[in-house]
């Protein structure tokens, strides 16, 4: 045990030309093959064999590694940042129906300009139309939240990539347009006011409060 425990810390040194590997485990596989050899077959390995026979297999097992370089270690991309400019505050909203009944669950969730959570809230809706509508609805919301707290610049993110195009674009929805006229109308309200579309995997937070607030509407049988 003592010296496997220093071999660990063992230099190989020139000129055995092994850099990859260290010679110690190939040492001491050999001896333990001349021991059975000696033991079992009464055959005499020599010490300068085993060595022999160690630096060979060391080689070989090193130019089996050169000739499969290591594959390179694909790092993770980094998720971009959704948060609004320096200044400003970012609200982010989602929208969870039930498919069975004109329900919907509503959230927001407010952040500063270094991710902070300002404020959160969910509300359980009922005659919701459709899931659209349900998102929109959101929205209004979350902008009426945001003038009564006084905000003045906002970036609203949302993970539904149709209203966002609607809200972008001063597009007609004859299923959602009183709700579009109220969002472009709270809007005013504020010096400056944007809407970007993020990815429902980055919206986690908000899609967990949406679906917590419609679950507490929908009974325990039917969810």
């Amino acid at each position: 045990m003592l010296f496997l425990s220093a071999a660990k810390r063992s230099v190989t040194l020139p000129p055995t030309g092994l850099y990859l590997t260290p010679l110690y485990p190939w040492l001491v596989w050999f001896l333990w093959k001349a021991r059975n050899l000696l033991i079992f077959e009464k055959k005499d390995v020599t010490a300068a064999d085993s060595l022999h026979r160690a630096i060979a297999e060391a080689k070989a097992w090193q130019g089996a590694q050169e000739a499969f370089p290591p594959r390179a270690v694909l790092l993770p991309l980094p998720q971009p940042t959704y948060l609004g400019p320096p200044g400003s505050i970012s609200c982010f909203t989602d929208a969870a129906c039930h498919a069975d009944d004109d329900l919907g669950g509503l959230s927001w969730i407010f952040k500063d300009d270094t991710g902070r959570i300002i404020f959160q809230s969910s509300t359980p809706q009922d005659f919701i139309p459709s899931a659209l509508a349900a998102e929109a609805f959101a929205v209004k919301l979350a902008l009426s939240y945001a003038r009564a707290a006084d905000f003045l610049r906002l970036t609203c993110f949302s993970d539904c990539q149709e209203l966002v195009l609607l809200l972008n674009s001063d597009g007609l929805s004859n299923q959602i347009q009183g709700l579009l006229d109220d969002i472009k109308s709270l809007s005013l309200s504020f010096v400056s006011v944007a809407f970007k579309f993020i990815p429902r995997a980055l919206n986690s937070e908000a899609d967990l409060l949406a679906k917590s607030s419609l679950l507490s509407w929908i009974p325990p049988s039917e969810v």
